[in-house]
Protein backbone atom coordinates (compact mmCIF):
# COMPACT_ATOMS: atom_id res chain seq x y z
CA UNK A 1 0.00 0.00 0.00
CA UNK A 2 1.41 3.37 -0.89
CA UNK A 3 0.57 4.94 2.26
CA UNK A 4 2.33 2.57 4.42
CA UNK A 5 5.52 2.89 2.36
CA UNK A 6 5.23 6.38 2.68
CA UNK A 7 4.65 6.47 6.24
CA UNK A 8 7.30 4.41 6.24
CA UNK A 9 9.64 6.17 4.87
CA UNK A 10 8.48 9.57 6.89
CA UNK A 11 9.07 7.68 10.49
CA UNK A 12 12.76 6.56 9.10
CA UNK A 13 13.26 10.40 7.72
CA UNK A 14 11.94 11.72 11.41
CA UNK A 15 14.05 8.76 13.29
CA UNK A 16 17.24 10.60 10.84
CA UNK A 17 16.22 13.52 11.89
CA UNK A 18 16.01 13.37 15.06
CA UNK A 19 19.61 11.03 15.54
CA UNK A 20 21.09 14.25 13.11
CA UNK A 21 19.70 16.81 15.65
CA UNK A 22 20.74 15.51 18.48
CA UNK A 23 24.48 14.75 17.07
CA UNK A 24 25.06 18.48 16.25
CA UNK A 25 23.74 19.63 19.67
CA UNK A 26 25.54 17.41 21.96
CA UNK A 27 28.52 18.51 19.83
CA UNK A 28 27.85 22.09 20.23
CA UNK A 29 25.44 22.82 17.80
CA UNK A 30 26.01 24.58 14.41
CA UNK A 31 27.92 27.29 13.24
CA UNK A 32 25.02 28.89 11.16
CA UNK A 33 23.78 32.39 11.97
CA UNK A 34 20.51 31.54 10.11
CA UNK A 35 17.33 32.40 12.10
CA UNK A 36 16.32 29.29 14.41
CA UNK A 37 13.25 26.70 12.16
CA UNK A 38 10.35 25.55 14.20
CA UNK A 39 10.46 21.96 14.32
CA UNK A 40 8.18 21.35 11.74
CA UNK A 41 10.30 23.09 9.58
CA UNK A 42 12.88 21.66 10.21
CA UNK A 43 11.08 18.42 9.14
CA UNK A 44 9.83 19.60 6.19
CA UNK A 45 13.34 20.73 5.20
CA UNK A 46 15.36 17.68 6.36
CA UNK A 47 12.55 15.22 4.28
CA UNK A 48 12.73 17.46 0.81
CA UNK A 49 9.24 17.36 0.35
CA UNK A 50 8.11 13.48 1.51
CA UNK A 51 5.72 14.62 4.19
CA UNK A 52 2.95 16.37 1.10
CA UNK A 53 3.93 13.08 -1.65
CA UNK A 54 2.85 10.93 2.21
CA UNK A 55 0.01 12.71 2.36
CA UNK A 56 -1.01 12.86 -1.01
CA UNK A 57 -1.58 9.22 -0.88
CA UNK A 58 -4.10 9.37 1.62
CA UNK A 59 -7.39 8.26 0.95
CA UNK A 60 -9.33 11.34 1.34
CA UNK A 61 -9.04 14.67 3.17
CA UNK A 62 -9.71 13.10 6.11
CA UNK A 63 -7.04 10.92 6.10
CA UNK A 64 -4.64 13.71 5.37
CA UNK A 65 -6.12 15.39 8.41
CA UNK A 66 -5.23 12.36 10.50
CA UNK A 67 -2.05 12.28 9.10
CA UNK A 68 -0.87 15.90 9.65
CA UNK A 69 -2.43 15.85 13.20
CA UNK A 70 -0.14 12.43 14.21
CA UNK A 71 2.64 13.88 12.07
CA UNK A 72 2.36 17.13 15.22
CA UNK A 73 1.97 14.60 17.69
CA UNK A 74 5.59 12.89 16.35
CA UNK A 75 7.36 16.50 16.04
CA UNK A 76 5.66 17.49 19.77
CA UNK A 77 7.70 14.72 21.14
CA UNK A 78 11.06 15.69 19.25
CA UNK A 79 12.33 17.91 22.23
CA UNK A 80 12.02 14.78 25.05
CA UNK A 81 13.63 12.07 22.50
CA UNK A 82 16.54 14.96 22.19
CA UNK A 83 17.23 15.36 25.67
CA UNK A 84 16.96 11.47 26.38
CA UNK A 85 19.44 10.87 23.68
CA UNK A 86 21.54 13.85 24.89
CA UNK A 87 21.46 12.15 28.96
CA UNK A 88 22.22 8.71 27.51
CA UNK A 89 25.34 10.27 25.65
CA UNK A 90 25.86 12.26 28.87
CA UNK A 91 25.48 9.07 30.75
CA UNK A 92 22.69 9.77 32.63
CA UNK A 93 20.16 7.52 33.06
CA UNK A 94 17.51 8.77 35.45
CA UNK A 95 14.57 9.61 33.70
CA UNK A 96 15.46 8.37 30.54
CA UNK A 97 12.91 5.42 30.62
CA UNK A 98 9.59 7.39 31.98
CA UNK A 99 10.69 9.87 29.14
CA UNK A 100 10.60 7.62 26.60
CA UNK A 101 7.24 5.83 27.80
CA UNK A 102 5.57 9.06 27.67
CA UNK A 103 6.88 9.83 24.34
CA UNK A 104 5.32 6.75 23.12
CA UNK A 105 1.98 7.23 25.01
CA UNK A 106 1.49 10.42 23.80
CA UNK A 107 2.53 9.65 20.33
CA UNK A 108 0.85 6.13 19.83
CA UNK A 109 -2.52 6.85 21.70
CA UNK A 110 -2.77 10.34 20.84
CA UNK A 111 -2.78 9.16 16.98
CA UNK A 112 -5.05 6.50 17.88
CA UNK A 113 -7.40 8.91 19.43
CA UNK A 114 -7.62 10.99 16.00
CA UNK A 115 -7.80 8.51 14.10
CA UNK A 116 -11.29 7.78 14.93
CA UNK A 117 -12.06 4.71 11.41
CA UNK A 118 -9.40 6.50 9.53
CA UNK A 119 -6.42 3.47 9.31
CA UNK A 120 -3.36 4.88 11.21
CA UNK A 121 0.19 5.64 9.68
CA UNK A 122 2.28 2.63 9.90
CA UNK A 123 4.48 4.52 11.46
CA UNK A 124 2.25 4.42 14.99
CA UNK A 125 3.26 0.96 15.49
CA UNK A 126 6.83 1.39 14.43
CA UNK A 127 7.04 4.22 16.74
CA UNK A 128 5.96 2.00 19.56
CA UNK A 129 8.83 -0.86 18.28
CA UNK A 130 11.52 1.82 18.44
CA UNK A 131 10.61 2.96 21.57
CA UNK A 132 10.70 -0.62 23.28
CA UNK A 133 13.67 -1.21 21.91
CA UNK A 134 15.49 1.92 22.94
CA UNK A 135 13.54 1.62 26.36
CA UNK A 136 15.02 -1.77 26.96
CA UNK A 137 19.05 -0.95 26.04
CA UNK A 138 18.60 1.74 28.00
CA UNK A 139 17.30 -0.27 30.75
CA UNK A 140 20.10 -2.63 30.61
CA UNK A 141 22.63 -0.37 30.35
CA UNK A 142 21.45 1.47 33.51
CA UNK A 143 21.56 -1.60 35.52
CA UNK A 144 24.95 -2.67 33.96
CA UNK A 145 26.33 0.60 34.64
CA UNK A 146 24.84 0.70 38.09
Amino acid sequence: MAVGTSSSMLGGALLLLLVLSTAIDVHGGSSSSAAPCSPLDELCIGLGGCIESALAHAKNVKARKVMRSCLQLYIGAVPRLQWAARSVAAGRYSGVPDVLEAAYRDVSHGCSSLAGEVALPKENDEFFMMVFVVHAIVDRVQRIIG
